[in-house]
């Protein structure tokens, strides 16, 4: 799948889950062996070593990213944000930065794909 080979992600080293994908990106993974698993929201979703999120901007909220945090601490696991930046819609990389800076979440890498999205790695970092 492209945009897991763009990210370096193989799917049989680690549990990898989908969060608010986009169709194409689904269509993409459907033939993958293991094939991702798949959420909605992080509502639905549960504690994976890997997590790729689509995240709309009324998703950035305390809430959702203590979520994110306690899926990840579970996981011991890492989280992908993905956002497009030609979209007027989308969030943007200071939204996606600042918010989960609140729940010490620190980005460790950002990656363009070639379709012109960008992957924004993060992980949780104890509080000191």
């Amino acid at each position: 799948m492209a945009l897991l080979a763009e990210l370096g992600i193989d799917t049989n080293e680690t549990t990898t889950l989908l969060v608010n994908a986009p169709d194409y990106v689904l269509a993409d993974v459907a033939s993958l062996k293991p094939r991702p698993s798949f959420a909605t929201s992080l509502l639905t979703a549960e504690p994976t070593r890997r997590i790729i999120w689509w995240p709309e901007r009324s998703y950035l909220t305390t809430p959702m990213i203590s979520r994110l945090r306690w899926m990840l601490e579970i996981a011991q696991g890492e989280a992908w944000l993905m956002y497009d930046p030609e979209d007027p819609e989308t969030v943007t990389p200071f939204e996606i930065v600042d918010t989960l800076a609140t729940l010490n979440f620190v980005s460790t890498r950002e990656v363009t794909l070639g379709n012109g999205d960008v992957a924004m790695q993060f992980r949780a970092v104890n509080a000191s």
